[in-house]
This record gives structure tokens, C-alpha cells and sequence, in this order.
């Protein structure tokens, strides 16, 4: 069952090493209910609380209205794939390769199961990765989400596009990733 934020909520849970997500693949199978707000869908910060990665969407307000946003290492990236309300149900990945990279954006919509993926706007370094810290969904630094999410996960490794389009086919393909 969907977890439903309400724009002022979040999860958040500790973790004991984030040290696999200098790099890798964020991804959530969620929803937006507007487009008016910035939505936070996952976030990994360290135990000094600074943020390694996150996945955000930009409101309509936005020169970048409903882009797909990361950022690794305190460097934020933007692809040109939108994310909407009138979208539905999608699932919506980031992938950052080790080193410096461009960030990948992907996204399905499930009701006309169709694929768009987009890289991002630059190069970006890898997150410094410390033991210990936090994942938080629905949140990214106090964007956050008015929609659902039905899964998150996040991969130390970074997804080629047919990977990534592998998930669609069932959850069993997600559990053999090994999240």
C-alpha cells in the first residue's frame, strides 16, 4: 500500500553505513498531487547532517517547472524530463555513475507504460560518503511531497537504461538488484 505525504510530513530512518551511495540509483514508483510545490521524493544525508543525494521535482513557480532534480556532493543537477500531477503513477530513477559524472534521469509512466530517460545539465562529483546517517522519503531539505509513494530504494551501483526499464516488468527484478 502507497504511503501518502501531505506536504508537510516525512520518513526518515537510520541507517548504518551509507558508504555504498557516493554514487549509484535512486528510485521511487510515486505520484504528484500538484505541481505548485517543490517534491521531495529521497534523500541520504550523513550523520553531521549534511546531504549526500537527493531526488527533488521542481514546482511550477520554477524556471525548470516540473524537471526532475539531484544532487551528489552539494552539487545540484537538473535534467529536461518532467515529472507532473497529470503523469500519474510513475516510476522516476536518478543514476550517477563513480567520479565525476552526469547525472542520468529516467522515468515511466505506468498507465501508457512508456519510457522517457534525459541526462542531466553537468558533471558532478561523487557525495562524500560517511558511516552512518539517515534516508528520508518525502523530504528533501524541506521539500516536501504532496503524492504517494508506493517503493523506494536506493542501489550502490549505477543502473544501465535497460535495467532501469527491467523494473517495470515485476518486483521480483527490483529484490534481485539487491537494493
Amino acid at each position: 500500500m502507497p504511503r501518502a505525504f501531505n506536504g508537510s510530513a516525512s520518513i526518515t530512518t537510520s541507517v548504518g553505513a551509507l558508504s555504498g551511495f557516493a554514487f549509484g540509483t535512486m528510485l521511487a514508483i510515486a505520484r504528484r498531487t500538484d505541481n505548485d510545490n517543490w517534491h521531495g521524493i529521497v534523500t541520504t544525508r550523513q550523520s553531521g547532517g549534511t546531504y549526500e543525494a537527493y531526488l527533488d521535482i521542481a514546482p511550477s513557480s520554477h524556471g525548470t517547472a516540473g524537471a526532475l532534480w539531484s544532487s551528489w556532493n552539494g552539487t545540484d543537477n537538473a535534467a529536461s524530463l518532467k515529472f507532473l500531477a497529470a503523469d500519474g503513477w510513475c516510476i522516476i530513477a536518478c543514476t550517477k555513475a563513480t567520479g565525476s559524472a552526469t547525472p542520468r534521469y529516467h522515468k515511466y509512466v505506468l498507465s501508457s507504460r512508456t519510457w522517457s530517460h534525459d541526462n542531466g545539465s553537468g558533471a558532478v562529483s561523487n557525495a562524500t560518503s560517511v558511516p552512518g546517517g539517515t534516508v528520508i522519503l518525502g523530504d528533501v531539505g524541506g521539500d516536501a511531497l504532496n503524492g504517494d509513494i508506493a517503493a523506494a530504494a536506493l542501489f550502490g551501483r549505477t543502473f544501465t537504461d535497460q535495467e532501469i526499464e527491467s523494473l517495470a516488468g515485476s518486483w521480483e527484478v527490483w529484490l534481485s538488484y539487491g537494493p
